[in-house]
């Protein structure tokens, strides 16, 4: 029976296709080749499937139904869905030989079975001291520069007088630049004279741009009235040509790592520009051994972290997007998800933005001459034994593999900050990871981490102290300013005695309303109206109650 080929997303018997990089489409959706990778919902991880096409195959064997997934399943196997299809595995059968054959049987000779080797799964980035052929995880602490170069940028806070040194008679086009820069970019594609590009990462040959210029003056004034934002450099190794911008974002709040794939660039076990474009095409994700965050560092400032990402631990993969030229602005950008502006943009020219004179406050990230890339930790490692406890998720990343329409950049891993607190704002604790307090706010947990964690013990006594460690993160929390927290909230530091942690861990509603109504006053104080704060209580019970604290 014919098989017909898979594609990215087509289904196996436990999961789904997730990468699929050949350059042969079945409609939108690139063909699967052996080497790519596919979820198992048993084994909760990604892995390689190995493609029997091999009549029909671009770098490997193509993949059609009933090929192998590679996963610890007995008999995990592809589903493929496309129309086009291919001949079914012919299995060699042995020929019988009549009993009584008068011809003499030949002699036995023992063999030994070739097994043709596995070959590595293409990633996005992988330490060098990983050589051809080998994209395993490290495991152990290594330097951010053993997988590539890496540069940091930062929002510009908007210019106090752009606005006011604009003609009156420009109003209008003013307003329209700005809405122009709100405009989602259609795909247009540049043309292939203008290789002003190559100047990224020190090329040579600049020639004009051919995308409409973006002009200073009211063209500065319409991209902050769009609210956009200049970026500048702050430190590293890689500094890009042209100028990077941020969507609207709180003032210098807006921080970027970004790398290249260049560093093993030529290893067949990478992944190139052409397959990233095809994972592009299909908003699809690409698998990588390294991933960094910004976290805070406890002072109101960001700093950055690494991690080792195994193929089994299910957090290897990146989104991979690809910039698109925006026609109204001259401008290529790139939008999140569901956003309703640009994220990140990108110009040749210079809209004019200027960063203000240092002043002396250190309000920008934390930037080491070497991030330390981490092993990640392992769920029942305790405080003591790991220094990233509690345990990153995909929701605490927020990064991207870019692809510039162009063709001589290479692809840009870019991680995000994510924005800052904001007075009065309730998540659960672990959401606020990630996000600066400015070194003036503080997330208050509401009931305290304490009561939540006697009140698990008391329910599961036979969960771990890390365990405890890492669902007491689930509890909800609110953002209030720092003295409130430290001078007056019931459940700081010292005031939060054994007896007040096992009155409160009794009934963890009535120590959220307790915890609460000794701030507000002070909250009052600080703007926050009764509305407001009974608004955060509802939200507060809601998360709590979703989470089966009140159970």
């Amino acid at each position: 029976m014919a098989r017909s080929l898979a594609c990215l997303g087509d289904k196996t018997t436990h999961g789904e296709i997730r990468s699929a990089s050949s350059t042969w489409f079945e409609g939108l959706k690139a063909v699967a080749q052996s080497g790519d990778l596919a979820w198992c919902e048993v084994c909760k991880g990604t892995f390689q499937i190995i493609g029997t096409v091999s009549d029909w195959s671009e770098n490997q064997p193509f993949v059609a139904t009933g090929d192998r997934v590679m996963c610890r399943c007995p008999n995990h196997v592809v589903i493929g869905m496309a129309r086009q299809v291919v001949d079914p595995i012919v299995e060699r059968q042995p020929q019988r030989v009549a009993a009584k054959s008068a011809i003499p049987s030949a002699p036995i000779v023992k063999t030994t079975s070739v097994v043709t080797p596995v070959p590595p799964i293409p990633v996005f980035a992988k330490s060098c001291l990983r050589g051809d052929g080998c994209t395993d995880a490290g495991t152990s602490g290594e330097p951010h520069n053993n997988f590539g170069q890496m540069g940091f940028y930062q929002a510009i806070p908007p210019s106090a007088t752009s606005s006011d040194n604009i003609n009156p008679a420009n109003n209008n086009a003013v307003e329209q630049r700005a809405q122009a820069a709100k405009r989602k970019p259609v795909q247009a594609e540049p043309e292939a004279k203008t290789p002003w590009y190559k100047r990224l990462l020190g090329r040579d040959g600049v020639a004009p741009a051919a995308a409409v210029p973006v002009s200073t003056g009211a063209g500065l004034a319409a991209l902050e009235q769009a609210g956009i934002q200049g970026m500048r450099f702050v430190g590293g190794s890689l500094m890009t040509a042209g100028r990077w911008m941020v969507g609207s974002s709180p003032v210098g709040a807006a921080v970027m790592g970004m790398m290249p794939g260049t560093l093993n660039e030529g290893e067949t076990d990478l992944l190139d520009k052409l397959r990233l474009e095809n994972i592009a095409r299909n908003g699809g994700s690409a698998p990588t051994r390294v991933r960094f965050r910004w976290v805070d560092a406890g002072n109101g400032r960001l700093k950055a972290e690494g991690y080792h990402m195994s193929a089994e631990g299910g957090l290897d993969r990146v989104p991979v997007r690809k910039m698109k030229l925006n026609t109204f602005t001259g401008n290529y950008e790139f939008w999140e998800d569901g956003a309703t502006g640009p994220t990140i943009l990108w110009t040749p020219n210079d809209p004019g933005f200027k960063a203000p004179p240092n002043t002396g406050n250190n309000d920008g990230p934390i930037i080491h001459t070497t991030i330390t890339v981490l092993p990640m930790p392992k769920a029942d490692e305790t405080g003591g034994r790991s220094t990233t406890l509690p345990m990153p998720e995909e929701k605490d990343f927020r990064d991207y593999i870019l692809i510039h329409p162009l063709l001589d950049l290479p692809p840009l891993y870019i991680y995000l900050s994510k924005p800052p607190v904001k007075f009065l704002e309730v998540e659960l604790y672990s959401d606020f990871k990630g996000r600066s307090r400015e070194g003036v706010y503080e997330a208050d947990h509401i009931p305290s981490a304490a009561a939540v964690k006697a009140h698990l013990k008391r329910m599961y006594p036979k969960l771990s102290p890390g365990q405890l460690e890492e669902y007491a993160q689930d509890v909800a929390s609110i953002v209030i300013p720092k003295e409130v927290h430290q001078k007056i909230s019931e459940t700081y530091g010292g005031r939060n005695n054994t007896d007040q942690i096992e009155r409160d861990s009794r009934n963890l509603r009535a120590a959220a309303d307790k915890n609460l109504d000794a701030i507000k006053p002070a909250l009052k104080e600080h703007g926050a109206t009764d509305e407001q704060i009974e608004v955060a209580r509802t939200k507060l019970h809601s998360l709590n109650d979703g989470m089966g604290l009140y159970k």
